[in-house]
């Protein structure tokens, strides 16, 4: 799993909150991975308030 995941993840998101039908300023990005993730999509230092 790599960072394309993430920003595919990222854009459906934004498409959502545009519609204006649902509330997404709390949602979180959640990635689960049987087989790992690649260097990009590893957590970075500091923790940004949407993905975890």
């Amino acid at each position: 799993m790599g960072i394309a995941h993430i920003e595919r993840l990222r854009h459906i998101r934004d498409l959502i909150a545009k519609a204006g039908r649902y509330d997404t300023s709390r949602t979180r990005l959640v990635c689960f991975s049987g087989g790992g993730f690649n260097d990009k999509a590893q957590p970075r230092p500091t923790r940004r308030p949407t993905f975890s």
